[in-house]
């Protein structure tokens, strides 16, 4: 892969590179992940959502993959796509109105 393929794929495993953040890389990778939600709730309702959620988690699976070849390690810190998808998939489970819709922001440890 040529270097402009090694950056897209950092750019992307990483969160928009906030996965580099040396301090809980994964919490930020979260944060990343509520803007996304928001953005895609807005759009996606029901099964469009789901089936956009599901698109993500294997979007996840194979750049996560690309990802430890290019950092030389299993499971890198800097990769924190797998938790965007986690968020997305925990939100599937709570309404979009109502009082339990921030209870999955929860999910996000205090820094």
């Amino acid at each position: 892969m040529n270097r402009a393929g090694r950056l897209i794929v950092r750019f992307l495993a990483s969160g928009f590179f906030s996965g580099h953040i040396p301090f809980t890389p994964g919490t930020c990778g979260t944060l990343i992940a509520i803007p996304l939600y928001l953005l895609l709730i807005g759009a996606l309702q029901g099964w469009r959502y789901a089936g956009a959620v599901v698109a993500v988690t294997l979007f996840a699976i194979w750049i996560s993959g690309l990802a430890e070849k290019i950092y030389g390690r299993k499971d890198p810190p800097q990769v924190v796509i797998d938790e965007i998808a986690g968020f997305l998939l925990t939100m599937t489970a709570i309404p979009p109105h109502g009082r339990l819709h921030h209870s999955g922001l929860y999910s996000v440890p205090p820094v």
